[in-house]
């Protein structure tokens, strides 16, 4: 057998591409963790701009950190929350779901 060597550029690559990329789901729970938030505060939060009216449950934030439902992504106004709570910017949630912001068109974007 023949052991080969490879630049260090190369090895960064190939390491690149082992590390498992994070879920959305994965992410959401790492980041309200991170923060020390519990779910029903993430759903008492995300209630506010509804006047307080729950429109989702500790279900729902249950089943989008178990990648088992995609929240809302395309209301606007729920990223802009969502970005709130966990501080971060809506567009580092639309990235952690996968978009890449030169696939959103501007008018796509929330204002």
């Amino acid at each position: 057998m023949t052991i080969g060597v490879i630049s260090t550029h190369e090895w960064d690559e190939r390491m690149a591409m082992a590390v498992q990329v994070e879920t959305l789901g994965k992410y959401l729970r790492n980041r309200r963790l991170r923060l020390g938030l519990t779910q029903g505060e993430v759903v008492e939060a995300l209630s506010k701009p509804n006047g307080g009216q729950a429109k989702y449950s500790r279900v729902s934030v249950t089943s989008w950190e178990a990648d088992r439902n995609m929240p809302p992504l395309a209301d606007s106004e729920f990223v802009k929350v969502l970005a709130q709570v966990l501080k971060v910017s809506e567009a580092e949630i639309l990235q952690a779901a996968g978009f890449a912001l030169n696939d959103i068109a501007p008018d796509e974007l929330p204002p």
